[in-house]
């Protein structure tokens, strides 16, 4: 009865110390390899320069798998999912070379002819960049959550939407009806609204991910009191306003 008793405790804390290696059942492939196929797809493993949540990079791999359609979707790295990622990525890549090539290969303008010389005109200043609109009781805001300046991508971030509902001093409290993940790659162009994964890369790309992904503990519904510097007033388009918090954080 001791001997059993000591063989389930003994599973349970190799359970509890699971580690990223455990997640990756392919001969010869690393955890960092796996970490950062996922970055460039665009799956948030939590970091690849020390992967020490193993239950985000489950995450992004369950993730991975369920967008894809594979037959198994339990967040380890199988021979399927990892030909899937190479095959995703690959693809990825040879998009973007081509567009850069095709960017690279057009016609190049004509230089324009120079202006006659006119007398020098006094300096202007420098266009000031618009003030974020007011807060007010009852506007649509985003709300900072988290947000990572990435090296190959210009930075993610996690905002909530919602409403304020009245603001108290320096804080504002807000009833939460949406989350929302947003990419912003300085180095392409257009926008995707649908996948916020983004591939092939946009430049802005966003979606709306589940309250309880990565690490979120925030309900619909629930009114939240946040500092008011990490809330701004949503503008027409949804990205301009995204953008702005992505510039908040990675200047």
């Amino acid at each position: 009865m001791k001997l059993r008793c000591l063989s389930l405790l003994l599973l349970l804390l190799c359970a509890a110390c699971a580690t990223p290696q455990d997640l990756v059942k392919v001969p010869g492939v690393e955890p960092e390899q796996v970490c950062g196929l996922l970055e460039e797809a665009g799956y948030d493993p939590g970091g690849c320069w020390s992967i020490m949540d193993t239950s985000q990079m489950r995450q992004a791999v369950t993730r991975f798998q369920e967008n894809q359609r594979l037959k198994s979707a339990d967040g380890t790295i199988n021979d399927d999912t990892w030909l899937r990622l190479n095959t995703v990525v690959r693809g990825a890549r040879k998009l973007r070379a081509e567009q850069e090539k095709a960017r690279a290969s057009a016609p190049k303008a004509a230089p324009a002819a120079k202006p006659a010389a006119s007398p020098p005109a006094k300096a202007q200043p420098a266009a000031k960049q618009a003030p974020p609109l007011p807060l007010v009781a009852g506007a649509k805001v985003y709300v900072l959550e988290r947000a990572k300046c990435l090296p190959r991508s210009g930075a993610w971030v996690l905002a909530y939407v919602g409403v304020v509902q009245s603001l108290e001093g320096d804080k504002a409290l807000v009833i939460l009806r949406d989350r929302i993940s947003y990419r912003f790659n300085p180095g392409e162009q257009g926008v995707d609204r649908k996948d916020w994964f983004c591939v092939p890369r946009q430049r802005h790309c966003y979606s709306s991910v589940p309250f309880g992904d990565w690490g979120g503990f925030h309900r619909p519904g629930q009114t939240v009191a946040f500092d008011k510097d990490k809330v701004r007033r949503a503008k027409d388009d949804p990205k301009d306003t995204l953008y702005d918090l992505a510039r908040q954080v990675c200047r």
